[in-house]
């Protein structure tokens, strides 16, 4: 006799929402974490998108140790974001964090219901705004264009100048007494070094 039992899931859940046939069916059409069909989970007003995750995978200690792997953490990261991005065109939509999981969605229900005090006014706050986001790179290690007028005047000021040639002298003696250490003395003093002026660099 064979044996046709399915193996245990676990909900993942993704975002909570407003229930409506526009989010039905874009949920359709996704694929989650585990390439699962996610689907909503209603009660009523409020909807989570959820999907059936193996519980082998995804219960709290096989999870744990996913996450510590960095292609596994990604490849969940992709997953989670591809979701709630999908949802997003169609209004508010609340992220949850990633990796939370239920063991039914009888749980994700239950969820719903403890917390609609604070899910309904936070979709009511969100409704008609649109979330964007900012990235600003800078070199650590770049001192600014010598031909930028505005650095131009921050190196002519006498006071900023005796400063930066303090920090230098600094430098240079620090430098040269991690030399007068043993190789591994100065190479722990030299990191600290490093790292000091990555910060001030960063500030």
């Amino acid at each position: 006799m064979t044996d046709n039992a399915q193996p245990p899931h676990m909900v993942y859940a993704y975002a909570v929402l407003r229930p409506t046939p526009e989010a039905a069916r874009a949920v359709a059409a996704v694929r989650g974490v585990a390439d699962e069909q996610v689907g909503l989970v209603e009660t009523g007003d409020l909807a989570a998108a959820v999907g059936p995750v193996p519980a082998e995978e995804f219960e709290e200690d096989a999870l744990r140790a996913g996450l510590e792997r960095l292609p596994r953490l990604a490849a969940l990261a992709r997953g989670h974001h591809g979701v709630v991005a999908a949802l997003a065109p169609l209004g508010a939509v609340l992220p949850l964090r990633l990796a939370t999981v239920y063991r039914d969605e009888d749980r994700v229900r239950q969820i719903l219901q403890e917390r609609r005090d604070q899910f309904l006014p936070l979709l009511e706050r969100l409704a008609g705004h649109v979330e964007w986001g900012v990235k600003v790179y800078t070199d650590p290690g770049d001192p600014g264009d010598p031909g930028d007028p505005v650095a131009q005047a921050d190196h002519s000021d006498s006071a900023d100048q005796a400063d930066s040639g303090a920090r230098d002298g600094a430098a240079a003696s620090e430098a040269a007494g991690e030399r007068a250490l043993g190789p591994g003395r100065a190479y722990l003093a030299a990191r600290v070094r490093r790292r000091r002026g990555a910060e001030d660099a960063w500030q």
